[in-house]
């Protein structure tokens, strides 16, 4: 049967709350990579399969075809070298981790309105850039930011 369940986001009492914003949008991305999606988890973050998700599945084929599969088994132990060899393919270290953070930092930075010379990385902008929904969402988020005076986003990953 279906799991359902819940996302949950913390944050200290004491963080930086010029943090906050990215935290807020890199965990909304999760939320949208897992819409209509049936998780099955086994003991590894990285061995999370998803029934449906669509969007999440169009994102790792046409974003990360060429190596979703190493990420998807890597030992964490040979992580370092991995993202060393991939590097130009992520937005950040914490990316290259596994394939939900890879979607949900590169949301994040879809949003923040990055720009890059990697072939990988423009098409990964390019894959929220085409879906009208998600232009959407990154508009709203904008533009609640500005009405609400918060300044500008600060990526909190590496």
């Amino acid at each position: 049967g279906v799991t359902p369940y819940e996302w949950c986001v913390g944050v200290e009492l004491e963080a930086d709350k010029d943090k906050l914003p990215y935290i807020m949008i890199h965990e909304y991305g999760h939320f949208i990579s897992l819409r209509d999606t049936t998780l099955k988890f086994t003991d590894k973050l990285n061995g999370i399969k998803s029934e449906g998700g669509e969007l999440l599945q169009s994102f790792v084929a046409n974003c990360l075809g060429h190596i979703s599969e190493e990420l998807e088994y890597i030992d964490e132990s040979n992580h370092y070298l991995f993202y060393a060899r991939h590097k130009d393919d992520f937005v950040s270290k914490y990316a290259a981790t596994n394939l939900l953070d890879d979607f949900a930092e590169s949301f994040a930075h879809f949003v923040m309105g990055s720009n890059y010379d990697s072939e990988v990385l423009k098409r990964k902008m390019e894959f929220f850039n085409n879906r009208e929904e998600i232009v959407i969402i990154k508009n709203q988020i904008l533009n609640n930011m500005k009405k609400n005076n918060m300044g500008e986003i600060t990526a909190v990953t590496q």
